[in-house]
């Protein structure tokens, strides 16, 4: 019992470590030095540009205010601020005016460029502080930061960009046209997903490992791994650093995420910005851009990396080619504790392998109680917010997981007892070292390093409690950070996940609890359990949203006109998360809601719930055809978004927008349109309209869909959020007025 005990105890200090170690460093003050960074220094800056704190999205008369308070505070700082004006384009068809600011530092030699990037820009429906307000802040006191110190050798381009929200709009414009693109060697770029947290090193290129060895080198507390990058690049998630790695350049890219609930929200503002995570922030980018700007940018080395923090103090890597051969080296050393095991107590093949099993039956349970604690808690409401409010919210998951494996592997460790267990335990992760580093390398550190401690800890002392313990301290080291921040990444369906995780992470506890008496051990595993329940229930007594963690929800509203400008129909809508019938009562009583979610555009792929309104005496949205192949979008209205949808048979090759190109492939998002239509959007359209020139096959008119879109609401519409309680706010796009227009397009020439 005690050896079980001292496990779990050690497990809980790590955790505790880990919690402390990856939190938010102090914000330092001004008196901090010239040549340092300073969160007072950077907070006070963020002060003067957001202003008002009001949104300002791409396009918008507050974009420009922010513009020029940032333009500004460049200037102060002594530097010649150039402003590029140009057109972006996204592949999906988002495409907008952009003015990006640029500044220079030349360095001590001419050759070799680092390029500083962040934006500037805003969702509609928040201040977007966070994003990214926080992170043009860091970039203006590293930038001050910069000219007090000794000048770094090779030049630094500042980057801040605008329309990022609307689809990396500024990015795309500074590498397709801007002449400086071409002489940018590295890019670092800093992003938040939330609020509060510590900054994350979470993407990089594939020749990562110059790079990342020189960071981990500079930075005061370096949180990285190559988990982050390898997983993000499978999602279908972007930031500018998408762009920009697409065009060849090689570099980093920083993110906080804490706090998610209030990403892209009236609540990134500035009353729930963390001090700590703007301190965090700039050291990480003061630090990389010291350290790649001094480097040999032109020259820098090629490879790619597996690498890990370990708890913020020092980072491990190692190249690629590597891996399979620590994996094999830790097999062996497992190899040989075996046979020293052997020699000592003549362990039956028959237990070894049965051995094997007692991490995969730890994992199983683990996630079986995931999934039911899922089914229990997410599914009754219980935990309905996308995002957590409290995280002890996740603690039935991670005691469940713990409770469930051992009442499931125990049986089977005391049956093997407890040398053929360790074995089994620790050759089973050496096995899945070799599969995952064969598979994805970034992952396999985390298998890895503790079967190799546990190798080289069991051929030096086969079966002492050590060679147990060391191994089940190194995996929670690695494994808890990831899974601690799994949910603010992924959102509360990921929890089942988490506890499958912590079931395999801890499974190092099953050769300990082999000699633990069947009784007692039971009585451990009901501990645990109960332990579960009780934050279970604190949990189910929470209210499902609060005004800190509020449920997202916008309401637009919606006139559909036929081709001759007639009223088909006119709406409200509503859509919100997690689920699209989810209505606050008071909102759900302001409109004669249907009970069934409809579709939103035939283009767009949502379930929105609709009440009818009133139409607006508006004209709608026009077509004008301009020429051979091109067509001039107006809204007659004044909307400053316009928009043409084409159906999948229009058989679109490609259009030019405003005189730019929709570029084909570069970055990963798709957009917002439903599989095989092709969706047009121009942000900041003049009275005079848009030109869109398409290029597709055939030669016969086609049924599309012209649109407008402008921020706000109706009379009819503002009545109805006047409703909306302060447990529910916008996200993202926000409250909106659009009007649709069925239009025939000309055959193509």
């Amino acid at each position: 019992m005690r050896n079980l005990l001292a496990g779990l105890l050690l497990l809980a200090l790590v955790l505790a470590l880990v919690v402390v170690r990856y939190s938010e460093p102090a914000p330092r003050g001004e008196e901090a030095p010239a040549a340092e960074f300073s969160a007072a220094r950077a907070g006070a800056l963020l002060r003067e540009i957001a202003g008002p704190q009001r949104p300002h999205p791409v396009g918008s008369v507050e974009n420009a205010r922010v513009r020029a308070r940032v333009a500004a505070v460049l200037a102060r700082l002594g530097y010649r601020v150039e402003e590029q004006d140009a057109v972006g384009c996204h592949p999906a068809g988002q495409c907008a005016r952009v003015r990006n600011l640029i500044a220079r530092l030349p360095g001590r030699e001419p050759d070799g460029t680092l390029l500083l990037a962040t934006h500037y820009d805003s969702v509609a429906a928040g201040p977007g502080v966070g994003d990214d307000l926080v992170g043009v802040a860091a970039l203006l006191e590293t930038a001050r930061a910069l000219r007090a110190g000794r000048l770094p050798r090779h030049t630094i381009v500042f980057l801040i960009d605008d329309g990022e929200e609307a689809g990396l709009l500024g990015a795309h414009a500074f590498m397709a046209q801007h002449p400086l693109a071409r002489e940018v060697d590295f890019v670092v770029n800093v992003e938040a997903r939330g609020t509060a947290g510590p900054s994350l090193m979470f993407e990089t290129d594939r020749d990562n490992a110059w790079a990342v060895g020189r960071f981990a080198r500079a930075a005061p507390r370096p949180l990285t791994s190559s988990l982050f990058s390898t997983i993000y690049e499978r999602m279908p998630n972007d930031t500018d650093f998408t762009v920009f790695k697409a065009a060849g350049l090689r570099g980093l890219n920083f993110a906080f995420i804490g706090r998610p609930a209030h990403y892209h929200t009236p609540l990134d503002n500035l009353a729930n910005t963390s001090a700590g995570s703007l301190q965090h922030h700039g050291e990480n980018l003061l630090a990389a851009a010291r350290a790649l700007a001094d480097g040999d940018l032109t020259r820098a080395p090629r490879g790619a990396a597996v690498f890990f923090d370990v708890l913020g103090w020092f980072v491990v890597r190692w190249p690629v080619g590597w891996t399979i051969p620590l994996a094999l080296l830790a097999l062996a050393l497992l190899g040989v504790t075996a046979v020293r095991l052997d020699r000592r107590a003549r362990l039956p093949r028959s237990r070894v392998a049965l051995g094997l099993l007692a991490a995969p039956a730890m994992t199983l349970a683990a996630a079986v109680a995931g999934v039911l604690l899922g089914l229990a808690l997410i599914s009754r409401g219980s935990y309905a917010a996308r995002w957590l409010a409290e995280p002890l919210a996740v603690a039935p998951f991670w005691l469940g997981a713990i409770a469930a494996g051992l009442f499931a592997a125990a049986p089977l460790a005391r049956r093997v007892g407890a040398e053929a267990a360790w074995l089994g335990v620790w050759t089973f992760w050496a096995l899945l070292a070799l599969v995952v580093g064969a598979t994805l390398p970034g992952l396999s550190f985390l298998f890895i390093a503790p079967a190799l401690l546990a190798g080289l800890a069991g051929a030096l002392a086969p079966g002492a409690v050590a060679a147990a313990l060391l191994p089940l301290a190194a995996a929670g080291a690695l494994w808890f950070p990831i899974v601690r921040f799994l949910p603010d990444a992924l959102a509360m369906g990921i929890l089942p996940t988490v506890a499958a995780l912590v079931g395999l992470a801890t499974s190092g506890l099953v050769p300990l609890a082999a000699t633990v008496e069947k009784r007692a051990g039971r009585w451990v595993a009901a501990g645990l359990a109960l332990a579960a329940l009780a934050f279970a229930g604190w949990g189910l007594a929470l209210p499902p949203f609060t005004p800190t963690s509020p449920q997202a929800l916008n309401v637009g509203f919606h006139q559909d006109f036929d081709a001759a400008g007639r009223t088909v129909r006119s709406r409200l809508y509503s859509y919100s998360t997690p689920e699209p019938q989810r209505l606050p009562r008071p909102l759900a009583d302001a409109a004669a809601w249907r009970d069934e979610p409809q579709p939103l555009y035939p283009w767009v792929d949502a379930g929105v719930l609709e009440a009818p309104a009133a139409p607006l005496a508006l004209p709608p949205p026009e077509v004008v055809v301009a020429g051979s192949g091109r067509l001039r979008l107006i809204s007659r209205r004044g909307a400053p978004i316009v928009g043409i949808a084409l159906p999948p048979d229009a058989g679109v090759r490609g259009a030019t927008v405003a005189g730019t190109p929709v570029p084909e492939a570069a970055g990963r998002g798709s957009g917002p349109s439903t599989p095989g239509w092709r969706v047009f959007t121009y942000t900041g359209a003049p009275p005079e309209g848009v030109e869109v020139e398409l290029a597709r096959d055939g030669g016969r008119p086609i049924e599309a869909y012209v649109f407008d879109r402008s921020y706000g609401l109706p009379p009819v519409g503002e009545q109805v959020v006047r409703r909306r309680p302060s447990t529910a706010v916008p996200l993202g796009g926000g409250d909106v007025t659009v009007f649709t227009r069925a239009v025939q397009v000309p055959p193509a020439p």
